[in-house]
């Protein structure tokens, strides 16, 4: 929540006969609040216009008469422009120069905020989040501006005398001093959560006892911190854990509700309120992810934020793509592929029609960059693809990105492609193809199924044949695409509730806007741009027969998902579904070997020679010619292994997270060094899953 001032101020000139040059003949101050994405303001009443300094006021008192043409302004600086057009409008002089008039918009000082959260409070501050929360869109944000504006206006409306007679009256409960009312909630709070951790002891079962929690939960209150804190303690001493969490923003919240932010160099968890909180946590395009709006920066130039001042010189040869437009050659990461490419509209998504699908496919080539992007744009369409940057990729590492088209053309645009020998992608164990599906395919139940479909541990073999690699058996799908906790997957509602907002998952949801993530029942922090559910399973080939059933796989798993009960979901069902489809997927077909076309009668699978094979799936990866296991269980098997392999083992936090990491790097052993082994403890599941080498480097573990 920010305050600013526009004070405009109307002086006579030399024309204005019998006036003193440079007399004031009035001041017009307004307030105006910026919170949530809303500005609101007010014009400052004369006694407004005297508590803060102002002499000269204005002749009329209605602090309320905000001009129309000012009002539904987002845009700071265009309402700055709006004042001065206003101002001139009303007391210009026709060009004649008999006045100036001069507008000053700036951010309140300290001792300005000072007397608007005090005897400015009820007057203008509340009244402005009254109206914040009348120009938001109903949901969570309405609910809590109004709560922080009644409470406002109840401290504006209290004096302080009053406070300190009444005081005799108030009672403590838990620490905590409270009125009459205030006291008999809390015990009511406390009796009740009494009576629910005695059932869940007895039950052997906390879920119900969250819940209510959760439901009665005020973030601002001591109180219910210090209960949940009793609760976490009493719940783990009988044996049980709690699927909430108390997050590095001091709220409590579900652990799949939690967004992921990054606080001084360290990506930490915060509540779904605070994520949404457009005042405190912004999305940063540059680095695709959520960073302290106080520590981004806001591009004017793209409408954007960003995690650093960019350079917008246009004379600079070193400019980004995006500042000069220019398609022909790489593009930089944070290019929208939308501002240059125009999606299908031959037809609309539906959730039980076709819908579109939009690619990004990776690869590394040997030739020069410029030629690269040549070929691949011409032979794809240039209308079709652009190709970008990405840092996750090595030297001469390109990303192809198309517009949002239809399978029938993305199949009919690779299978043409003749790719060049200096390209590879499968070899490079960095290449992955990412592939975005319109929202508006799915229903809530489609996207519930679709999760766990993708996501169950029972389906990982069946994933990875087709995609190439599974977080569960491949260090690099560790690394880009991580499957959902198992606990959440036992039904499509749990599927959708429980799903991570961290974009580096086997399905992403992070691309949704608002209103979309609503509509599906997921967890929604107002970052999404395009309104896509993002498939990141792929491990990026270039030859033909992977490629192409790869695509169709995509659609595929969505049609499937419409169709098949929650029971049903798992890789014999799907198989037994596509003999049904009469060869609307033919190349997945050929891949599975289920149906083949005339033209492949009697030909072996697809899956069985296709030249980029699957390799078995380890049990271990061998570093430091130590056999680490990928997954061991926590406690007994992990001492056992540690013990079998004389190995030297710490124990830590970083972050939100519990690590156990072997030290290799020679330095200070609470710092970890990017050749030390590390593992992160899965806590639903109580074991150690290996990381990708690098993940945790330069950490500080806190034991």
């Amino acid at each position: 929540m920010k305050l600013f001032l526009s004070t405009t101020t109307v002086r006579s000139t030399p024309q204005a006969i019998g006036r003193v040059l440079g007399d004031v003949d009035f001041t017009h101050t307004f307030v105006f609040m910026q919170a949530f994405g809303v500005v609101c303001g007010y014009h400052m009443s004369n006694d407004g216009h005297k508590l803060i300094g102002t002499d000269t006021v204005p002749d009329h008192h209605h602090y309320d008469s905000m001009p129309y043409s000012l009002r539904d302004q987002r845009d700071l600086s265009v309402l700055n422009s709006r004042i001065e057009e206003w101002a001139n409008a009303r007391w210009g002089d026709g060009g004649l120069g008999r006045r100036t008039i001069t507008c000053d918009f700036r951010e309140v000082t300290e001792a300005e905020r000072v007397w608007f959260m005090t005897k400015g409070l009820y007057i203008y501050t509340s009244q402005l989040l009254q109206d914040v929360a009348y120009r938001l869109n109903s949901g969570v944000n309405v609910r809590r501006v109004t709560a922080v504006s009644e409470s406002m206006r109840a401290r504006a409306l209290t004096p302080v005398d009053t406070m300190r007679r009444d005081d005799t009256r108030r009672a403590w409960h838990k620490g905590i001093r409270y009125s009459a009312d205030g006291f008999r909630d809390a015990r009511r709070f406390c009796k009740m959560m009494g009576q629910m951790i005695r059932e869940a002891i007895h039950l052997s079962d906390s879920s119900h006892c969250e819940d209510v929690f959760m439901d009665n939960y005020d973030s601002d209150s001591a109180l219910h911190h210090a209960v949940f804190n009793r609760m976490s303690e009493v719940m783990g001493n009988n044996g049980m854990g709690l699927h909430n969490e108390v997050m590095y923003c001091d709220h409590i919240d579900s652990t799949g509700n939690s967004g992921r932010v990054r606080v001084n160099g360290r990506m930490r968890h915060y509540c779904n309120a605070c994520m949404e909180n457009d005042d405190l946590v912004v999305y940063a395009n540059d680095t695709d992810e959520h960073m302290l709006r106080d520590d981004a920066y806001y591009d004017d130039y793209y409408d954007q934020w960003l995690s650093c001042e960019p350079d917008h010189d246009e004379d600079d040869d070193s400019d980004s793509d995006d500042n000069d437009r220019n398609t022909d050659r790489l593009m930089s990461y944070s290019t929208n592929v939308l501002d240059h490419l125009s999606p299908d509209t031959s037809f609309t998504s539906a959730p039980f029609g076709n819908f579109l699908l939009g690619v990004e496919f990776e690869l590394v080539t040997r030739d020069s960059m410029s030629d690269s992007v040549e070929d691949v744009r011409r032979q794809l369409g240039y209308e079709y693809c652009v190709c970008k940057s990405d840092g996750s990729l090595p030297d001469g590492g390109l990303e192809i990105v198309t517009a949002p088209r239809s399978l029938d053309e993305h199949i009919e645009r690779f299978s043409k492609w003749s790719v060049s020998s200096d390209y590879s992608a499968w070899k490079t164990g960095c290449c992955g193809m990412h592939v975005h599906i319109d929202s508006r395919a799915f229903t809530s139940l489609t996207l519930g199924k679709f999760i766990m479909l993708i996501n169950a541990e029972s389906n990982a073999e069946f994933i990875r044949k087709i995609a190439g690699r599974h977080p569960l058996m491949d260090s690099q799908a560790r690394s880009y695409c991580r499957t959902e906790a198992q606990t959440e997957l036992t039904n499509p509602s749990k599927a959708l509730k429980g799903k991570s907002s961290d974009r580096y998952t086997m399905v992403n949801i992070a691309n949704l806007k608002r209103p979309e993530a609503k509509r599906l029942g997921v967890p929604t922090y107002d970052s999404g741009r395009y309104n896509t559910v993002e498939l990141r399973i792929y491990r990026a080939s270039l030859k033909k027969e992977r490629l192409l059933a790869q695509l169709e796989f995509t659609h595929a798993a969505v049609m499937f998902c419409r169709v098949a009960s929650m029971r049903d979901l798992d890789g014999v069902a799907f198989l037994k579904w596509l003999k049904t489809t009469d060869n609307r997927y033919p190349h997945l077909a050929d891949w599975y070997g289920v149906r083949r076309r005339p033209t492949a009668k009697g030909a072996e699978p697809a899956e069985v020679k296709c030249e980029d094979v699957v390799p078995p799936a380890p049990a271990h990866e061998r570093r430091h010619s130590t056999n680490y296991p990928l997954v061991v269980d926590q406690g007994d098997a992990a001492l056992a292994f540690i013990d079998q392999e004389s190995l030297h083992a710490e124990y830590g936090e970083v972050g939100d997270t519990s690590v156990m990491y072997f030290p290799y790097s020679g330095a200070d052993d609470n710092m970890i060094g990017a050749e030390d082994v590390v593992y992160s403890l899965n806590r639903d599941t109580c074991q150690w899953h290996l990381q990708p080498a690098g993940t945790f480097t330069n950490s500080f573990a806190i034991n």
